[in-house]
């Protein structure tokens, strides 16, 4: 059986600093100066202020109905979510 969520999420796209409140500056915790992930400068990057996850520049921040926030890169959102609204 397939299903799919009834609830409609919150999306932003975070791009810098700023561009949501659960992201805060990202803190290295090694000498890494570019991304591996997406291969921008670190010192471009966020980090969730709960999970410590890594947001790379274009990174979606999904936001749960209990205001829990997510981070999908640009591949994964566009292959999980559609736009609704």
């Amino acid at each position: 059986m397939k299903v799919r969520r009834k609830a409609l999420l919150e999306a932003t796209q975070w791009n810098k600093l700023g561009d949501h409140p659960e992201v805060i500056q990202y803190i290295q915790d090694d000498q890494e100066e570019t991304c591996i992930e997406c291969g921008k400068p670190s010192a471009d990057h966020g980090q969730l202020i709960f999970f410590e996850f890594k947001v790379c520049p274009g990174s979606w921040i999904i936001e749960a109905e209990e205001k829990q926030a997510m981070v999908f890169s640009q591949d994964a959102f566009d292959r999980m979510f559609e736009v609704v609204e």
